[in-house]
């Protein structure tokens, strides 16, 4: 199935919001000890790559104008 380069760019803007509500308020040692939360920031950046990866292949000349893409 094609899917949308807007879709994939949504996707990474939620997993981001996401990241910044889950460690709001947290020092780097909160996060450090926080087991669950690191697991959740982490799968919220994994949905970024992936969807960063999909966009790469579905529309390369989108993803140049990501700076270190």
């Amino acid at each position: 199935m094609r899917h949308d380069p807007q879709a994939y760019l949504w996707d990474v803007r939620t997993a981001a919001d996401r990241i910044a509500a889950f460690v709001r308020g947290m020092t780097l040692d909160d996060f450090q000890r926080d087991v669950l939360v690191q697991s959740a920031v982490e799968r919220q950046l994994e949905i970024v790559g992936e969807a960063l990866n999909q966009l790469d292949k579905l529309a390369p000349s989108i993803a140049r104008a990501i700076p270190d893409l």
